[in-house]
């Protein structure tokens, strides 16, 4: 299975920006397992096969994937409580 490029929308992006130091270096280091197996690594589908849901690095990451051109797209990224 090849790699997945991860891209992340706005939001995402900010929700990541805005995590604690140590929740982001880890959420940094397990979302490489994500674009390693997409449909995997702890992930359930919703409503779709491509449209999942994970716990990464303590945060609830919502993403969608597009098998075609590899990429996983992150939508949204919440932190633990």
């Amino acid at each position: 299975m090849s790699r997945f490029r991860v891209q992340y929308s706005s939001e995402a992006r900010a929700s990541i920006a805005a995590l604690q130091a140590t929740v982001r270096a880890r959420f940094d280091r397990e979302i490489d397992s994500v674009a390693n197996d997409p449909y995997g690594s702890g992930s359930t589908a919703i409503r779709e096969r491509d449209y999942r849901q994970a716990v990464v690095g303590g945060c609830i990451t919502v993403y969608y994937v597009s098998d075609a051109v590899k990429v996983v797209s992150v939508t949204r990224v919440q932190e633990p409580p």
